[in-house]
């Protein structure tokens, strides 16, 4: 296979949806209600062999549905990162804007509330397009989700991933969202960010 072949996809099939169901623990059943989210990810390489790392997050701002990533690429896969941010209502889309059109910046670095991976991340990350809509999500207390991917592999794996510099953990925190812009009334929620690092 040619390398120009190789590709890696994502879709966010429902950005934001009424979510209700049951849950049953130890014979104890509870009904819930929330908010639902469904993305999918595919390709004909794995995620590493393009992608150095990202920042993705979702959350509602008084009705207004959010979404944003950045994905940066892997080395020699270029040196542009594509940004993404999308932002709708009910009623239709606020915006649908990518690459160019929209830049990411982080914040202030804190540290990973994770003695098993210390170092520090950005507090906060926030997307502005070329139009001056800007949404931020600004990461709230220790992660909820902090996870070495290698854990569990084979010694050889791990061994062999250690040579290729590699030590895969992904993190994710519940987040604050903003959102403001011309035409857009300041909104604020919440959400979740997430940084997948592969490196």
């Amino acid at each position: 296979m040619a390398s120009d072949d190789a590709f890696f996809a994502w879709v966010v099939a429902v950005p934001e949806g009424a979510l209700d169901g049951t849950l049953t623990v130890d014979g104890r059943t509870e009904a819930l209600s929330g908010s639902g989210y469904h993305d999918h990810n595919w390709g004909n390489v794995e995620p590493w062999a393009l992608v150095r790392n990202w920042w993705w997050g979702r959350g509602t701002a008084d009705g207004r549905t959010v979404v944003m990533a950045e994905l940066r690429p892997a080395s020699g896969r270029g040196e542009r990162a594509l940004p993404l941010l999308y932002v709708a209502t009910p009623q239709g889309v606020v915006t649908e804007v990518h690459g160019d059109a929209v830049r990411l910046s982080e914040g202030p670095r804190a540290t990973s509330d994770d003695p098993r991976h210390p170092g520090s991340r950005a507090s906060q990350v926030t997307l502005t397009s070329r139009e001056g809509l800007s949404s931020q999500f600004l990461r709230r207390g220790a992660p909820i989700t902090s996870m070495d991917l290698l854990a569990g592999r084979s010694g050889f794996v791990r061994a062999l991933a250690s040579i290729m510099g590699r030590s895969p953990w992904y993190t994710r925190w519940r987040s604050a969202v903003t959102l403001e812009g011309p035409g857009v009334p300041a909104a604020s929620g919440e959400g979740t960010l997430e940084f997948m690092d592969f490196e």
